[in-house]
């Protein structure tokens, strides 16, 4: 009973079979349409990033991106990440 309830799930997966790849390639999980897709469009086609770019946002509930303190902890937070092998550059 066992073989025969998996051997028909396998039956009616086959018509799905051929479009497996496309949601399992890189970034078939996420949308085209949510913020960070439509941003990662933006930062290619407004200022040359690579696809490859990796853009960190930093927020913070109880200090505005000027003050010194956030700014010293964004600093404090990328401060190792130049010694990484495939980091070319941090702007």
């Amino acid at each position: 009973m066992v073989i025969a309830v998996w051997a028909l799930l396998i039956v009616l997966a086959l018509p799905f079979l051929p479009r497996i790849e496309e949601p399992l390639k890189v970034g078939g999980f996420s949308s085209d349409t949510s913020e960070g897709s439509r941003a990662a469009v933006v930062l290619q086609r407004e200022l040359g990033f690579s696809p490859s770019s990796m853009v960190l946002i930093y927020e913070s509930d109880t200090l505005p991106a000027t003050e010194p303190a956030f700014q010293e902890q964004v600093a404090d937070s990328l401060a190792n990440i130049t010694d990484l092998s495939f980091v070319r550059d941090v702007v």
